[in-house]
């Protein structure tokens, strides 16, 4: 815009935001997690954390575009120093926050009289300022008792002065730190009043596991939970159970008898459990003999301990009782039950016993009957290509199945497992169009359930037509890289249907077929199917759909971009299958990525450099045709973005240039009297800017968008806009100074007169003062920002708005293998490092590059002199 030539005579506004505060979000015993305010054009802060005690820097690291950090593997009740910088305005925000400290441990009472009580209590394994006694026997409130003492091991207080010593409450916390920023611990609360009696129970058992749970004990925060195996008492677990209440022990032994035993961590309290796992199922049951009025059954022992075996039967007019089988040795067993009033229609469950009494564990029951069972079946559940899942029937009495896997055309066993209690199994990475034998053996009868199945083979490739006339056309294909037995060709002109022409042949590399008596060859519509196998077992592909028609160019679409990552979508193309994806950096031309994409339209590149231009090309494999796309990432926004003066007029920015490749600038501007045209800033090499917006009906109240240009035309993007408004000041009241107390009212009256006069006098002189100082300095502005203006509309970089990318620095693009590999498009994870060792150390919700500290240093340090400050 022209200078207006109009001068303004008023007091210029230099950014005068809320000053930056940081709020803590959560806090526990080992992390901390902070916010911070919005400051206006800035994007990157430079967040550190130190631990007070000696200054140590656990963590620096730039985050962008985010206001949240947690800080997590922290140790309890320390002071931690947290900092934001603010990268651009030189601003640091600093917070001192402490981690809470643990609970105290083992607090019991050792006197309880009428009107006193006393307390004991040991230190925990963390930081503390000191503790804080709370009681209450009911006719309080009282103050709280402040115990500062943070190094001895034990500590007790006499409570007196009370009107119910056995019936008071009292709850100790643990302080850590002083003052605003100290945190406690949950308190421990206990009371004198004798506890209920304590329990363990079980609250789930397995063959292979056992859950408990036991009552809670005032004050009693740690509990040590010890397994032991009881046969030979050999301890399996110990360890120390903080704030819980609940045991899970996993990878027992099934039927075996285990000893749970848990200590009160204080007063040498134990309880003990004594718990069997459940035994295994028996195995193998049968029916050996079934007469009218008797039956005789047969079963093996499962390989597990074992108490014995219970045997519960009914046929129709029982109930009957139970009959035990107290044999734990026994590989087979046999018992005859007589005197049934239906023999053939019996129906029996066996269970397996382990232990005996209230502790005593039974298996699943295992049910058979002497009926005549329907013979097993196995079903094909789905197949594809390289998969198959498979069904079967269940067999009563059986439980266990030994399934076997075999390759048909070499009889080469490539699976062979017991699966238990299960009738489902799937077999993956098979080969396509291979016929593969799957038998699923019956355990205990002998019996063998057999399936042959075909996988699906790979459709045909590069299937195009020849020759086109009225009445024929021919195809031609090419075979896939599979097994197979032929091909299915199904054809419709509309005047149809036409019965398939089949294509046995399973060697020939390319294959070609006319299909002749067409009612309109032009019109004709294919659908080609490789075939494996034949008969029943026989499998499809998918079918190669092509038409004699001129199909539609194909095309690239981008279906996201950001400063990282491109993701692209193709149109299908009738008869390709396969399509070679190539990535190349435009720059230099250098490949970064060629693969071969089979049944998708779609691919996403990742690792990517922010504002760089890429080439994408989809081969059309057979056809020879390539699709071809040129895109640009997302440039990074514009940084320390700032106003370095603001008349009423005009305002002047500043900001610097992001670490992106780059063509220019867009500032978009509002004051509430526009719309303006946008103001295009072409120059890509700059570190630092600043242009002046002048011409504006309000400067204060305008509000600016700075946007990251990168290429140009239909392939052109844009980062993310930088909002930026210059604030009003808020002008600061005076401090009045309450005069001296004075015995005469006259006296006091005078003082405050002559102190307000000379007061006013002092302002006006000083307004004076500044107006004759600013009205100088304005002019020098003026005739500085005219010759200035001149000097830029003469400036080659100014006026030309082509990016010259040979003075840009130079991008090496580094660890192709890893960093661009093609992912997932709804992939994108993140990983936080720090700098020692023995913390981890989390920010959630963002995403930002890291470096390591020196680096963060050294990249992110803030010129002083390249930010411009104005001061009245």
């Amino acid at each position: 815009m022209a200078w207006s030539g109009r001068h303004n005579f008023g007091k210029p506004r230099i950014d005068p935001r809320e000053p930056g505060t940081i709020d803590v979000e959560g806090v526990t015993s080992t992390s901390i997690s902070v916010t911070w305010t919005k400051i206006a054009g800035i994007t990157d802060y430079i967040v550190n954390l130190t631990l007070a005690s000696n200054n140590t820097k656990l963590f620096s690291k730039v985050i962008r575009s985010s206001l949240k950090a947690s800080f997590s593997g922290l140790m309890p009740g320390e002071e931690y120093i947290i900092k934001i910088e603010l990268q651009c305005a030189g601003e640091v925000l600093s917070l001192r926050q402490f981690t809470l400290p643990l609970e105290l441990v083992c607090a019991v009472f050792t006197w309880v009289t009428e009107d006193s009580v006393t307390l004991q209590w040991s230190r925990p394994e963390s930081q503390l300022f000191g503790y804080e006694i709370m009681y209450d026997d009911g006719s309080g409130p009282y103050s709280p008792i402040n115990v500062f003492d943070r190094n001895s091991l034990q500590l007790e207080r006499t409570i007196m002065g009370l009107m119910d010593g056995p019936g008071v409450e009292v709850n100790i916390t643990t302080l850590a730190g002083a003052g605003m920023a100290q945190t406690r611990s949950n308190p421990v609360k206990i009371s004198p009043n004798p506890r209920e009696p304590w329990t363990i129970d079980v609250e789930g058992v397995t063959s292979t596991s056992i859950l408990v749970t036991w009552t809670e004990i005032a004050g009693i925060t740690d509990y040590i939970a010890n397994l032991n195996l009881a046969s030979n008492n050999t301890e399996l677990f110990s360890g120390v159970i903080r704030s819980s209440l609940k045991a899970s022990f996993s990878g027992l032994m099934p039927g075996e008898e285990y000893i749970i035993k848990i200590e009160l961590q204080c007063d040498g309290e134990v309880l003990s459990l004594r718990q069997f796992t459940l035994p295994l199922e028996p195995v193998c049951a049968v029916f050996t003999w079934v007469t009218e009025d008797s039956v005789t059954l047969q079963w093996s022992r499962p390989e597990s301990k074992l108490f014995g075996y219970e045997i519960m039967y009914d046929d129709g007019s029982g109930p009957y009782s139970p009959i035990n089988v107290f044999d734990s040795n026994s590989v087979q067993l046999e018992r005859t039950i007589t005197g049934l009033m239906d023999g053939p229609g019996v129906e029996v469950n066996i269970t397996t016993l382990a232990g005996a009494g209230m502790a005593q564990t039974r298996s699943n029951p295992v049910k058979i009957s002497p009926n005549q069972r329907e013979p097993g079946t196995i079903d094909v559940e789905e197949v594809t290509s390289t998969s198959i899942s498979i069904t079967w029937t269940e067999i009563a009495g059986i439980t266990d199945h030994i399934v076997n896997l075999t390759l048909a055309s070499n009889n080469t066993k490539l699976f062979s497992e017991v699966i238990r209690s299960s009738l489902k199994a799937s077999f993956l990475g098979l080969m396509p169009g291979e016929e593969y034998i799957i038998e699923i053996e019956l355990q205990c009868v002998r019996e063998v359930l057999s399936l042959r199945q075909f996988t699906l083979p790979l459709e045909p490739v590069c299937a195009i037509f020849t020759w086109v006339t009225e009445d024929s056309v021919t195809l031609q294909w090419s075979r896939p890289e599979s097994q197979l037995f032929g091909y299915e060709i199904m054809y419709d002109d509309g005047s149809g249907p036409y019965s398939p022409i089949n294509v046995f042949d399973r060697n020939s590399l390319q294959l070609e077929r006319t299909i002749m008596g067409l009612m309109d060859g032009p019109g004709v519509e294919v659908n080609i199917t490789t075939l494996a196998g034949a008969g029943m077992a026989q499998t499809r592909s998918n079918p190669v759909k092509i038409s004699p028609n001129p199909r539609e160019p194909g095309t690239i679409d981008v279906e996201e971009v950001t400063s990282t990552s491109i993701s692209i979508t193709w149109s299908e193309i009738a008869g390709i299958t396969d399509f070679i994806v190539n990535l190349n950096l435009a720059s230099n031309n250098t490949k970064l990525f060629s693969e071969v994409i089979r049944s998708s339209l779609k691919a996403s590149f990742s690792g990517l450099m922010p504002g760089e231009e890429y080439i994408i090309e989809i081969e059309l494999q057979c056809a020879g045709e390539v699709l071809s796309l040129r895109q640009f990432t997302l440039p990074l926004a514009p940084v320390r973005v700032v106003f370095t003066l603001v008349t009423v007029d005009s305002v002047t920015l500043q900001w610097s240039r992001p670490e992106s490749k780059l063509v220019g600038y867009e500032i978009m501007y509002d004051d509430g009297s526009g719309p303006y045209s946008p103001i295009n800033v072409f120059d890509g090499i700059s570190l630092q800017l600043e242009r002046t917006i002048m011409g504006l009906m309000d400067g204060p109240g305008v509000e600016v968008n700075i946007t990251t240009l990168a290429g140009a035309g239909m392939a052109q993007t844009r980062s993310n806009p930088v909002k930026i408004s210059p604030i009003p000041t808020t002008t600061s009241s005076p401090t009045v100074s309450s005069p001296p107390k004075s015995t005469s009212a006259g006296g006091s009256s005078i003082s405050i007169v002559v102190g307000s006069a000379v007061g006013a006098i002092l302002v006006i002189v000083v307004v004076i003062v500044l107006i004759i100082i600013l009205y100088k300095r304005r002019s020098n502005e003026s005739a500085t920002s005219k010759s200035e203006g001149r000097e830029s509309k003469l400036s080659p970089q100014y006026e030309n708005p082509v990016f010259d990318q040979s003075q840009t620095d130079a991008h090496i693009y580094q660890d192709l293998n890893t960093i661009h590999t093609y992912q997932d498009c709804n992939n994108d994870d993140q990983s936080y490092d720090d700098t020692v060792d023995p913390h981890t150390y989390q920010e959630p919700d963002q995403e930002a590059n890291y470096e390591e500290l020196n680096d963060a240093k050294e990249k992110n340090s803030v010129n002083s002199t390249m930010i411009k400050q104005y001061e009245t």
